[in-house]
């Protein structure tokens, strides 16, 4: 008389964990968790409610504008993102099947980006948004499009594509590598991931890769891990490591 008991029981908490996942899923991916490029449910809920969303990191697209297009730069609309997130802890969404093209923007405390299994940040080619050195005082090293200074408690994680968009730094293709472009003082060539004095720092699963010169620099951080990437990278492109 007991087993049938137990039985339902465990289909109820089967049933109960897969309304959950569910539920996490439409917030996360149809409305945007900081920030999304679906339909927002945020829409028709009152001021009060759409608040405490806000009070817990999760907001709709709307609120930032990034539009994932592959074209536009999003760099504006994430890094609010980032910002509002930071505020309070939480997950921002880079949500699937969507490409965001972006330029520079700066990772905060106590956050997780989360790249969606096809979903892609792909660094915007126009060299002249790359004005902060890699390096500090030595400019000639290349820049940072993803960076982060003197952080903390921060995640990079998820199965979805970060994306330097190396070639498109470079001059012309020879036959063992690519000619690099002439510059003046700043060689404009952005390293992918560059965090400075971080601390409790989580990167893992990601694809991330395409490097127009380093791609994961660490300079000065403490209790990092890093598991299950896939770093790929073009061996024609110089300091690609």
């Amino acid at each position: 008389m007991r087993y049938p008991l137990l039985l339902m029981t465990q289909v109820d908490r089967y049933l109960l964990n897969a309304l959950k996942r569910l539920l996490y899923y439409f917030v996360t991916c149809y409305s945007g968790l900081v920030y999304g490029q679906t339909s927002s449910t945020f829409d028709n809920i009152s001021s009060k409610q759409l608040a405490k969303f806000k009070a817990a990191g999760v907001v709709s697209y709307r609120d930032f504008g990034a539009k994932g297009d592959g074209k536009t730069d999003d760099a504006v609309a994430i890094q609010k993102a980032i910002d509002a997130c930071s505020k309070t802890g939480g997950r921002v969404v880079v949500p699937a099947p969507y490409t965001f093209l972006t330029g520079p923007f700066n990772l905060k405390s106590n956050i997780e980006l989360f790249v969606e299994g096809g979903a892609k940040l792909l660094a915007n080619p126009n060299e002249k948004v790359y004005t902060k050195s890699a390096f500090r005082n030595n400019p000639g090293e290349g820049t940072i499009w993803i960076g982060g200074e003197n952080i903390s408690n921060l995640t990079i994680s998820g199965t979805g594509e970060i994306n330097g968009n190396g070639i498109s730094f470079m001059g012309e293709e020879i036959e063992d590598s690519y000619v690099l472009k002439p510059f003046h003082i700043t060689d404009p060539r952005p390293h992918v991931l560059t965090i400075v004095g971080g601390n409790n720092i989580r990167i893992k699963d990601v694809h991330i890769g395409n490097s127009a010169y380093w791609t994961v620099h660490l300079v000065g951080c403490n209790d990092v891990t890093i598991n299950g990437i896939t770093l790929l990278n073009n061996l024609k492109v110089r300091n690609s490591d």
